[in-house]
């Protein structure tokens, strides 16, 4: 047991760096993404996705603004008005890998606009008491891994907030309204079951509008989660299907069916 348990420390302690995470050996573990492929579109199950669009930056910015701002200089910014200035269009040269998409960075007038939003919601006690206060080390950017019907998983939390009892987990979105209604569609609530699991903890969602700063807390419900648990149990089933060890369809021959 003792030696099961300096593993299980080990693995974490490599999981931490996004390189291992979602390297070689985060993907001996399914993640909450890959249940959403696997629900979606199987056929694209194991392919490398690369987020390398504006949305996704500010996103991130957003997160190490609030969550880690020790980290916030980690990220390049350009001082440029557009992507189509010949400062950009330098930089990126520069940061350009051979073989992989031409990065993107964000702008500085960009990150002036985001430093508005990550100031409401330092200014809001709830969401200050839920994403920074009391933080204790390790709870921010944290992995955790375990076995959900036979299967291994991780998940990476934004905020493991130990002193309150739950995982908090950020997010930005063009509107409230639109999250809300589009919760489980995005497969956030998949995400709130699968990190429930893993960390012993139920899933709270922060979530900040970015067409006009307000803000949102959200909980999920257990009948949302039972059928989180059985959107899960679809996801296997599919990788079963398409990728076990004897697979019952050939997903070169996958196509989506419909009655409209």
């Amino acid at each position: 047991m003792q030696a099961l348990l300096e593993e299980h420390d080990e693995i974490i302690a490599l999981l931490r760096d996004d390189a291992n995470y979602f390297g070689e050996l985060g993907s001996r573990y399914l993640s909450n993404s890959d249940i959403s492929v696997l629900c979606n579109n199987p056929d694209y199950y194991g392919k490398i996705q690369f987020d390398n669009n504006a949305d996704y930056l500010k996103g991130r910015w957003l997160h190490l603004r609030i969550l880690e701002p020790e980290n916030i200089g980690n990220m390049i910014v350009v001082n440029a008005t557009t992507r189509n200035t010949t400062a950009y269009k330098e930089v990126v040269a520069e940061h350009t890998i051979e073989g992989f998409p031409k990065p993107m960075f964000l702008l500085r007038h960009e990150t002036i606009e985001l430093e508005g939003l990550a100031r409401k919601v330092e200014l809001n006690p709830d969401f200050r008491d839920g994403l920074q206060d009391h933080r204790l080390p390790f709870e921010v950017e944290e992995p955790a891994i375990g076995e959900l019907f036979g299967y291994n998983f991780k998940g990476k939390a934004d905020r493991i907030n130990r002193q309150r009892g739950f995982v908090a987990d950020l997010k930005t979105t063009r509107s409230l309204s639109q999250f809300r209604s589009n919760f489980c569609n995005y497969g956030y609530h998949t995400q709130a079951y699968i990190y429930q699991q893993l960390f012993g903890m139920p899933v709270r969602f922060y979530v900040i509008d970015k067409s006009n700063g307000r803000l949102g807390i959200y909980d999920v419900s257990q009948e949302t989660l039972q059928r989180a648990e059985e959107r899960v149990k679809w996801g296997l089933e599919k990788l079963e299907m398409y990728y076990g060890e004897n697979p019952a369809e050939n997903i070169e021959q996958y196509y989506e069916y419909l009655e409209l």
